[in-house]
């Protein structure tokens, strides 16, 4: 199957355990007793870049046989199964698999957003947020769904107070959800990878990244930009505006640049998502006087275009996360008010505001929405 922009959808079966899958994949590793998985995986038009992959299915055989693609950018996968805990949704049409006495197959139909979920700690397929207390560096997550906050869980390290969340992605392209932090005082960047325990939140190794930014350049965003699966950096220059990319490989630099595109004076990049569809990473700003939002359309890292959101939030409200809370295959955006401690989601779909949600339980005393973004 090949989209509009010339993108390839492959879909099939696999038993490799290493089948490489993508940043925020739905599920990126086989269980012990999986006897095969189905597979969807995107190509770019030119076959040399990962776009998107993931696996599908249970615990016991499954495959995927064919692929389309709706409107909205929705992706449709068709196969079969023998896996009595193939994932359904509520109100499927068949939620059990009767042919599993038989020893046969039942036929699947699943749906899948058009980007990653990413991070979604729970897998629940929503986007979840990161918290972190400034006073005692603790970092949490909310496991969400839209609006609803529906638990919580803490990480099982806090840095030290010299460190800030920056961001969160996927560095080695495994489907390990990664934290991203940075320096106040040396600049240099640290990846503490979590995984493992009830909520995914247990931190079992870091990497310092082998590069430092120079003074004055801070992470402002994460994404995957030269579309290898594995995430890279967003930088702004907190004197000049300037914004660069560093393409990574785990923790290591392999090259970047400078945007020959320099936002006016007042602009913060805020976040980084997919907001027109197109499968690749943009940039948000926010005005931090106005308020405004503005997107930069981006095509790896080469700006494309941009607009102006026409609505903006009202005054004191800052954009804290960048992510698909409403599973739409379109980014969204969270603000936080330093005053209540009270955050909205901004749902937005190929670039106009979409409406928006109060989220239903207000951030604690001392806490601060950091993530995604």
């Amino acid at each position: 199957m090949v989209d509009t922009a010339g993108n390839a959808y492959i879909a099939g079966a696999t038993f490799s355990n290493d089948f490489p899958t993508a940043v925020g994949a739905y599920r990126s590793t086989r269980s012990v007793l999986d006897k095969g998985a189905g597979y969807l995986t995107k190509l770019n038009p030119t076959g040399a870049g990962l776009l998107y992959s993931a696996l599908l299915g249970g615990s016991e055989r499954d495959g995927a046989s064919g692929v389309a693609i709706d409107s909205g950018g929705g992706i449709y996968v068709l196969g079969d199964t023998r896996s009595g805990d193939y994932p359904t949704t509520p109100g499927a049409y068949q939620q059990t698999n009767h042919a599993l006495a038989a020893q046969g197959y039942n036929a699947f139909l699943a749906k899948l957003s058009a980007i990653p979920i990413f991070p979604d700690f729970n897998r629940d397929n929503y986007s979840d947020l990161i918290l972190q207390n400034p006073s005692t560096n603790a970092i949490a997550c909310w496991f969400m769904q839209a609006a609803v906050k529906f638990g919580d869980a803490s990480f099982s390290q806090s840095p030290s107070t010299e460190y800030t969340v920056a961001g969160v992605g996927d560095f080695k392209g495994n489907g390990v959800i990664t934290l991203v932090l940075q320096s106040k005082v040396t600049n240099g960047i640290v990846l503490w990878y979590s995984g493992g325990g009830a909520n995914n939140t247990d931190i079992f190794s870091g990497d310092f990244v082998d590069a430092t930014p120079a003074a004055g350049w801070k992470v402002v965003g994460v994404g995957d930009f030269n579309q290898d699966g594995k995430s890279d950096l967003v930088f702004q220059n907190q004197t000049t505006h300037q914004v660069a990319f560093w393409l990574m490989d785990g923790p290591h630099y392999l090259g970047g640049l400078v945007s020959p595109h320099t936002p006016l004076a007042g602009w913060q990049v805020v976040g980084v998502g997919d907001f027109n569809g197109d499968s690749a990473q943009d940039l948000v700003f926010q005005n931090q006087i106005s308020g405004q939002i503005a997107l930069w359309y981006l095509q790896g890292t080469t700006y494309t275009g941009g607009t102006v959101l026409a609505s903006h939030p009202a005054a004191g409200w800052k954009v804290v996360s960048v992510g698909d809370f409403n599973a739409d295959g379109s980014a969204d955006i969270v603000f936080q008010t330093p005053f209540s401690g009270q955050a909205v989601v901004w749902y937005v779909k190929s670039g106009v505001f979409n409406g928006g949600e109060t989220l239903s339980q207000t951030v604690p005393t001392g806490w601060k929405i950091v993530g995604p973004r």
